[in-house]
């Protein structure tokens, strides 16, 4: 079941302040009841170190696996910027829409929607916009990466596919990364290929594609190739270029990745 960031964080400030409370509380009313707490947390040490014990295998599991330490940052950033949303935009879209239905509306809600992880909504709106205006490429670009979200790769790959033909360069070529993820999640390699390959002739050099071509590479035998392309998305950034985020967790992955013929979907 999916939670919004903000709610989580709520519930949290509300249990901190619920333990507070009750602790207030059982001071004016017993002090015995305090003590009585306190005998409990030092009857509790095992629990404490193995608190502790998990924590300091947290710490550890970076030195492990490295590519832990991007994916945390790419985490915490998209849920730092869900924190920072302003939700201003989609309220006045569902304001709108409860007036008059527009695709610009629906458009605008669901995207936002979407940003701010709330699946159902955005499903909602972004579904109603495809149907309104079926040939409005950002519509289903954005359609086609909630369907991507929610696991339903062939619907998602349909609707990519559209987008490609209409413009390949679409969103900066995200649309050509995101078919050939689809693809390839759909066990379609010889397509994710040549959607990879395309996307490499216009947009040369992006990590996430090297690592999914070294991947789909493997999958489909061509292990010389993928190695390849493998070293291309592990190899160290040039001298005062920064990585995107994105960029960092594909060449970490890069690094610790073990091509293995037909293996590449497990």
């Amino acid at each position: 079941m999916h939670v919004p960031v903000r709610k989580s964080f709520a519930l949290l400030l509300c249990f901190a302040a619920l333990g507070v409370a009750s602790l207030l509380l059982t001071y004016h009313v017993s002090i015995e009841g305090v003590y009585a707490f306190y005998r409990g947390l030092r009857g509790a040490q095992v629990w404490f170190g193995g608190v502790w014990g998990f924590l300091l295998l947290f710490a550890a599991l970076p030195f492990f696996y490295p590519p832990v330490i991007p994916y945390l940052r790419l985490r915490g950033t998209r849920a730092w910027r869900r924190l920072g949303s302003d939700r201003g935009p989609l309220y006045d879209g569902l304001a709108k829409l409860r007036h008059l239905e527009t695709h610009a509306d629906h458009l605008q809600v669901g995207r936002m929607a979407r940003q701010l992880g709330d699946h159902k909504l955005a499903l909602e709106h972004l579904g109603r916009a495809f149907t309104l205006d079926p040939t409005h490429v950002s519509g289903r670009y954005q359609f086609a990466l909630l369907l991507g979200d929610l696991g339903r790769w062939g619907d998602a790959t349909n609707l990519l596919g559209s987008v490609v033909d209409a413009d390949e360069s679409h969103a900066f070529g995200d649309a050509l990364l995101r078919l050939g993820t689809a693809l390839f999640r759909l066990h379609r390699d010889s397509e994710a290929l040549t959607v990879l390959r395309r996307h490499q002739v216009l947009f040369p050099g992006n990590r996430q594609v090297h690592l999914l071509l070294a991947r789909v590479l493997a999958s489909l035998g061509d292990l010389d190739a993928a190695r390849v392309d493998l070293q291309q998305a592990a190899k160290p950034p040039t001298q005062g270029v920064a990585l995107s985020l994105e960029e960092s967790l594909a060449r970490a992955r890069a690094r610790v990745t073990v091509l293995k013929k037909g293996k590449a979907h497990a």
